[in-house]
């Protein structure tokens, strides 16, 4: 269950709006492989995977953008556009980490980690918004799954890093994302 500095995590100035937009494009990512688990895999850059995170927002370029971030850092990154397609692919497969936006068309994000609370507990989600409320916070809260409210533009590093730690790989963000804000964001990912 997430403690009171969840509504600091909001208010991080670390969180600001960077270089780091993703190209446009309308592609559709797919699931990439269907084993287990992919950790240790080599990708084509050579270096083994480090674990295995899904991606869950109608946004195509900003999922497009945390993919492209994700296989960089030697993630494998698997997009979902909706709900629906979300809880198909955690059906069929095993993910270290879900990040998923709130907003959606349909059933929302919160809808998804509730879901999964009771499906997958295990399931480590991370959720991204950009109109955090604390009737959301406090929903959200609830849902012992939920490991960090990120808001929108994310930083990509402490991302990366937070999805390090989750996946039991260290990290150099703090453990505790309402601690003092690091240095400025080496790039982010705005709202779609």
């Amino acid at each position: 269950m997430m403690g009171p500095s969840a509504t600091a995590r909001l208010a991080d100035p670390g969180w600001e709006r960077g270089a780091g937009m993703p190209d446009s494009g309308t592609s559709k990512e797919s699931s990439t492989a269907t084993t287990p688990s992919t950790r240790g895999k080599r990708p084509a850059s050579g270096r083994p995977l480090r674990g295995s995170v899904l991606v869950v927002d109608d946004v195509k370029m900003l999922c497009e953008g945390l993919v492209r971030l994700l296989r960089q850092s030697s993630f494998e990154g698997t997009v979902a556009h909706s709900v629906d397609e979300a809880l198909q692919l955690v059906g069929r497969r095993r993910f270290d980490v879900v990040i998923t936006d709130v907003m959606m068309p349909g059933a929302s994000g919160a809808d998804l980690v509730e879901v999964l609370a009771r499906t997958h507990p295990s399931l480590k989600c991370i959720v991204m918004t950009g109109y955090a409320t604390k009737a959301l916070i406090d929903r959200l809260s609830t849902a012992r799954n939920v490991v960090d409210i990120l808001a929108k533009p994310l930083n990509t590093r402490r991302l990366i890093d937070r999805i390090s730690l989750l996946v039991g790989e260290g990290g150099t963000a703090p453990p505790d994302p309402g601690a003092a804000p690091g240095p400025e964001p080496e790039s982010s990912i705005a709202p779609g």
